[in-house]
């Protein structure tokens, strides 16, 4: 991230859960550090003319760290790994993969364990 804009991205003036107005190259955007995979990662948010540009232009700046695209489904992989809940998926009634056993089987999970 440090390649495509001026703002200070370090761990100590980024801290995770933090939000920043920042521009990536000419693009204005608000960057969070906040990472669904576990890893140090940012969401950005911006307005969609400027998306492509700033897509192209991070994966252009990686390139030479190997930073390249994954799909959801390993990104749901990457989070089950590092203990990360999601709301939609395991702390719903109808997530019965997370019931404690208490219900008969024609019965909905009222009880659900923690992840």
């Amino acid at each position: 991230l440090s390649k495509v804009t001026d703002a200070d991205v370090s761990a100590e003036a980024l801290r995770f859960m933090d939000f920043r107005r920042m521009d990536i190259g000419w693009a204005p955007a608000w960057c969070g550090r906040v990472t669904y995979s576990g890893d140090l990662g940012y969401e950005f948010w911006m307005p969609a003319s400027s998306q492509r540009y700033v897509f192209d232009r991070l994966l252009a700046a990686g390139e030479d760290l190997g930073v390249r695209l994954f799909g959801s489904h390993a990104l749901n992989s990457l989070r089950l790994d590092k203990g990360f809940g999601s709301f939609s998926l395991d702390a719903l009634i109808e997530a019965s993969l997370w019931c404690d056993g208490s219900q008969s089987r024609d019965q909905p999970c009222k009880k659900l364990v923690a992840v």
